[in-house]
This record gives C-alpha cells, sequence and structure tokens, in this order.
C-alpha cells in the first residue's frame, strides 16, 4: 500500500538522519531534542504500533533517548506529541508530567473554554492554533482518561473557534 511505502520510506531516512548526528556527536556536537520530523515520525510509530526492521528501531531507539533534552525549549504541539509516544512507550510517569505541564499552560474562561493564550502555544501548521489544542487533547484524553472537564473545556473552545470563524481551508477544517 501507499502508507506501507511511505512508512518504510521514511523509516530509511530516520535511519540516515541518526547516522548524521552520531558522526556529528563524534565531532563534538552535543545532541539535542529530535527535530521536528524525526518528533512526528516516532509519534507516527508510536501509534501505528508495527514491529520495526532492526535498523530502523535502533535509529527510533536513538532517538527516543533524546526526548528527554530541551524539555523547556518545546512547544504545547511537541509536549503534546512527546506525551503520547511516552504513554505508548510505557513510560507512565513522565506521560503524566507533560501532561500536567499542558494543562498548566492552559486559560479557562466560561464562555470561551479551556484553551492556550501563550507564544508557547505557537502557531503550528498552516499558522493556526487548531492543531495545538487538538493535539493536547489527544495528549490529555490518552494519558489522563479520566479528566473529562478539561477534555470537555478544551472542546468547548474548539467549537468557539468553528462558530466565529472561517476556517479558510479544508486542511485546517481537518485539523
Amino acid at each position: 500500500s501507499q502508507f506501507n511505502k511511505a512508512f518504510n520510506y521514511l523509516g530509511k531516512e530516520m535511519v540516515e538522519l541518526v547516522k548524521e548526528r552520531k558522526k556529528a556527536e563524534k565531532k563534538g556536537h552535543k545532541p539535542t531534542f529530535p527535530s521536528f520530523t524525526a518528533l512526528r515520525w516516532l509519534y507516527i510509530c508510536a501509534l501505528d504500533g508495527r514491529t520495526l526492521s532492526k535498523d530502523v528501531k535502533s535509529a527510533n531507539d536513538y532517538l527516543y533517548k533524546l526526548l528527554k533534552k530541551d524539555i523547556k525549549r518545546q512547544t504545547i504541539y511537541e509536549k503534546a506529541l512527546t506525551a503520547v509516544i511516552l504513554s505508548k512507550h510505557g513510560d507512565a510517569k513522565r506521560a503524566a508530567q507533560y501532561v500536567k505541564s499542558l494543562k498548566e499552560y492552559t486559560v479557562f474562561t466560561e464562555e470561551m473554554g479551556r484553551y492556550y493564550d501563550t507564544p508557547r502555544a505557537g502557531y503550528s501548521w498552516y499558522d493556526y492554533k487548531i492543531p495545538t489544542e487538538v493535539a493536547a487533547i489527544e495528549a490529555i484524553q490518552m494519558v489522563s482518561p479520566k479528566d473529562v472537564q478539561t477534555v470537555d473545556e478544551m472542546r468547548r473552545w474548539l467549537l468557539q473557534e468553528k462558530r466565529t470563524q472561517a476556517w479558510d481551508t479544508p486542511i485546517n477544517s481537518v485539523n
């Protein structure tokens, strides 16, 4: 299938990326948090759950260790993806810490619901805050499923956004 071809291609790309990072490390460059592409790759792997080839698994293990670096500089969106990855890897404690942080950055009003009003929420794809909110909702639901109130309040914000704005592209509507 097209998905399998794309998945295998990305796996090979990540193996190459890790080789380059390891070469740079030998030259004295300190490893940092994975690139946005690598983070999204780990997220896809976490959700997909398939058994990976030995070289891809090795590359992923290297990238997974980097998730523990530069946490303070992560955007809300990156924290949400990281929480999902950690949760799927069985690191419930660290995933819970990330979700706690995700919640701490929210603000709540009765009228608007719960949302992010901080530069850390960053405008992600297509300069829109919707993907950040959706990613945070997914992480909170996965890591702390009993926290229905926070999720409901965040969904309220999404509904308010839909009411008050024209989502200018089909991609933004899907997000």
